[in-house]
């Protein structure tokens, strides 16, 4: 089941990296279980609509470790919009649930009308270069050097 998986993520990347993207071969969902040595503890599932407006890619994930009497509990949506290979919005949600505390976390990057990026983490605001990605396991772009976020 998992060499299906890796198959299906490695497609995704050699799609989105070579540029059939544009092609419309992209899979349209792919599916990671998180391992922690052979234990399943988690899932990340990705969609990839495309259309001629862009491509629209969300991610939701679930891990939940314990060790001993202790467990922790990692939950994260998001939502990223591309037109033409280039990165045009992202919305993301990460919370995290323990004994000793839980945190909640937002991103929101958006792409201005002159091409800018502005990122906002929880509600404080940050320009990005306009070249910036998206750290995510699903685009080969993650693979070039340049800035990321």
């Amino acid at each position: 089941m998992r060499s299906r998986h890796a198959r299906i993520a490695a497609a995704a990347l050699l799609a989105l990296g070579t540029g059939a993207a544009a092609a419309g071969t992209l899979p349209p969902h792919i599916r990671y279980e998180v391992l922690d040595g052979d234990k399943s503890v988690g899932h990340i599932d990705i969609s990839l609509q495309s259309s001629p407006q862009g491509l629209l890619v969300q991610q939701r994930g679930e891990i939940v470790l314990r060790r001993m009497m202790l467990t922790a509990t990692i939950r994260q949506t998001v939502e990223e919009r591309w037109q033409d290979r280039r990165l045009l919005g992202l919305r993301s949600e990460t919370s995290s649930e323990m004994a000793v505390g839980s945190s909640k976390k937002s991103l929101s990057v958006g792409r201005d009308a002159s091409g800018a990026l502005r990122a906002t983490v929880d509600q404080t605001a940050h320009d990005l270069p306009a070249d910036a990605l998206p750290l995510n396991i699903w685009s080969a772009q993650t693979l070039v050097a340049g800035t990321h976020f």
